[in-house]
C-alpha cells in the first residue's frame, strides 16, 4: 500500500496523493489504492476540464469554502499541471447527486490551472523630442473662463440659474451678444466668427422652457440643434457612444452642453469610481480636438451641509479633475442677488466672482465680487443655523417682559442663557429688539449700587 504523498504511475501520467492518507480515505467501498488510481486514470481520460473559478460556481462553493473529504489528485502535463477531485461516497449526499452507486467514483472532476498566458507583442511607441513641437498659445471660447476644445463643469444647487447661464452662453456663441462672461467685448472679437451650439438637455422641455430663454437671451434659433427628450434615440446619447460622434461630425458645433451629467454616463459606469469617469469621459477631450468643439457640463450639487468648492460635485469629485475649468452657480441670499465663482482655471488665473439676477428668464449682470463659492456658503450656513436659535431667543424674552413689569437685566439674561442661548445670540436680539422700539432699559443708583433693568416699551 502506497503512503501519502507518494507518487503513483497510472496511465494518465503521474498522480500524486496530497490529502490525509488514512486507510478509509485510501479505500471506496473495498476498492485498494491501485486499481482506484487505474480507475481514476480511466475516469479523467473521459472528463470535461473545469477551471476551479468554473467548479466553484457550479458547487456554490465560495473561494473560503473548504472542500471537504475528496481525493485530491495532480497530473503533470506539457502545458502545466492538471488538478483533479475525485469525490468519495461519503460526502455524496452534499456534493453530488445521491442516485449514483455507492462503490461507483462519484464525481470526477478536473480543476485545470491556465497555463500562463504568452506575452502579447509590444507594440512599436515613436517618441518625439519637444524640439519637434511648435509652441501654441491657448484659445479661448469665452476668455479666461471657458477654453476652447476643453472641458468646463458648470455646478449649481436646483434654482441658482444654471439653465439660464447656459442659454445665455449659447446666445453668444450663436448671435455673437455680449454673455454674463463677456461684459467689455463680444465673445468673438478674437476671431471674428460665430458658429453653431448643440444642447442635450434630459430635464426642461424645449417648447415649454428652452425655446423662450434661448429667445430672451437673444440666441439665432437656426444655429441651436437638439435631441428632443421624446425621441426614441435620445437614451443613446452617451458621453462614449458612437452617436454622439457622428452627431458632432456632422454639425461641428462650437459649444455642445450636456444639461446634467448623470443623464449621458453609460449605465454600466459608476459616477464614485475613479477609473470608470475618467474612461468614461476621456472621449469628450479627444472629440474637442478633433472637432473644434467645446463642451460645457452641467452638474448639480449634492445636500451636504457646509461644503463647497470641489466637495460640492455630487456624486463625483473625479470630474472637477478632469474639467479645465469649473464654475459653480449659487445664491447671495440678498435681494434674489445670484452669483457665478470661477473655482478652477487651469490655464489662467481665476477672475472675480460675477453677480446677476434673472429676470423674466433673462441674465442682468450686476457686477463683480471677490468673495468665493465658499464664503457665500459658510455665511447662508450661518444664517440658516442662527435663525431659529434667535427667534427662540426674542420670544424668551418677550415672555419674560410679557408682564409689564421692569427687570433686572441681569435675571433676564440668566434666564434666557438656561434655555442655551449663546451669549453673543442675546446681545444681537436685544440690539434688534432695541433698535425697532419693543424695548427699552432705565437704570437706577450709582457707583456700585447701581442696577440696570429691561422691560418693555409701552409705547
Amino acid at each position: 500500500m502506497k503512503k501519502k504523498g507518494e507518487i503513483f504511475p497510472a496511465g494518465m501520467g503521474w498522480l500524486r496523493r496530497s490529502r490525509r492518507g488514512s486507510r478509509r480515505e485510501q479505500e471506496v467501498r473495498g476498492m485498494e489504492m491501485p486499481a482506484f488510481v487505474e480507475k481514476i486514470a480511466e475516469e479523467l481520460s473521459k472528463a470535461a476540464v473545469y477551471t476551479e473559478n468554473e467548479f466553484r460556481k457550479i458547487y456554490a462553493l465560495s473561494v473560503a469554502d473548504p472542500i471537504r473529504e475528496p481525493y485530491l489528485l495532480s497530473k503533470m502535463t506539457p502545458e502545466g499541471v492538471d488538478c483533479y477531485l475525485v469525490w468519495k461516497g461519503v460526502k455524496e449526499a452534499e456534493y453530488s447527486r445521491n442516485d449514483k452507486e455507492a462503490g461507483k467514483i462519484i464525481e470526477t472532476n478536473p480543476l485545470r490551472q491556465s497555463p500562463r498566458p504568452q506575452a502579447p507583442e509590444i507594440a512599436t511607441i515613436k517618441l518625439k523630442r519637444v524640439d519637434e513641437v511648435a509652441e501654441q498659445t491657448m484659445e479661448w471660447l469665452f476668455p479666461q473662463y471657458i477654453p476652447k476644445e476643453q472641458i468646463t463643469l458648470l455646478v449649481g444647487d436646483g434654482g441658482s440659474g444654471k439653465t439660464s447661464i447656459w442659454c445665455d452662453l449659447i446666445a453668444g456663441v450663436t448671435a455673437g451678444k455680449t454673455t454674463i462672461l463677456n461684459q467689455n467685448v463680444t465673445p468673438f472679437d478674437m476671431d471674428g466668427e460665430i458658429g453653431n451650439c448643440l444642447f442635450f438637455s434630459s430635464e426642461d422641455s424645449v417648447p415649454m422652457v428652452l425655446k423662450r430663454r434661448l429667445r430672451r437671451a437673444g440666441a439665432d434659433e437656426s444655429k441651436v440643434q437638439f435631441i428632443d427628450l421624446a425621441d426614441e434615440n435620445f437614451n443613446l446619447i452617451k458621453f462614449d457612444s458612437p452617436q454622439l460622434e457622428q452627431l458632432i461630425s456632422d454639425n461641428k458645433p462650437k459649444l455642445c452642453v450636456f444639461d446634467p451629467l448623470q443623464s449621458f454616463i453609460p449605465p454600466t459606469v459608476q459616477m464614485g469610481s475613479r477609473n470608470a469617469m475618467r474612461q468614461c469621459l476621456s472621449p469628450l477631450i479627444a472629440l474637442g480636438e478633433k472637432y473644434a468643439t467645446t463642451f460645457l457640463i452641467v452638474m448639480h450639487t449634492n445636500k451636504k451641509q457646509g461644503t463647497y468648492g470641489r466637495a460640492r460635485c455630487a456624486d463625483s469629485s473625479d470630474i472637477w479633475d478632469i474639467a479645465r475649468s469649473v464654475l459653480i452657480a449659487g445664491n447671495t441670499g440678498e435681494n434674489n442677488i445670484r452669483y457665478l465663482s470661477h473655482e478652477k482655471s487651469n490655464y489662467a488665473e481665476q477672475e472675480p466672482t460675477i453677480l446677476f439676477t434673472i429676470e423674466d428668464s433673462k441674465i442682468i449682470y450686476q457686477g463683480t465680487t471677490a468673495k468665493r463659492d465658499k464664503d457665500f456658503v459658510l455665511e447662508n450656513a450661518q444664517v440658516s443655523r442662527s435663525a431659529p436659535a434667535k427667534s427662540e431667543c426674542k420670544e424668551i424674552i418677550l415672555n419674560l417682559l410679557g408682564d409689564a413689569k421692569d427687570h433686572l437685566t441681569k435675571e433676564v439674561d440668566d434666564a434666557v442663557k438656561a434655555a442655551g442661548i449663546s451669549t453673543g445670540t442675546l446681545k444681537r436680539c436685544k440690539a434688534e429688539l432695541k433698535e425697532n422700539g419693543i424695548i427699552k432699559y432705565r437704570c437706577e443708583g450709582y457707583g456700585s449700587n447701581k442696577k440696570f433693568y429691561i422691560c418693555l416699551n409701552s409705547s
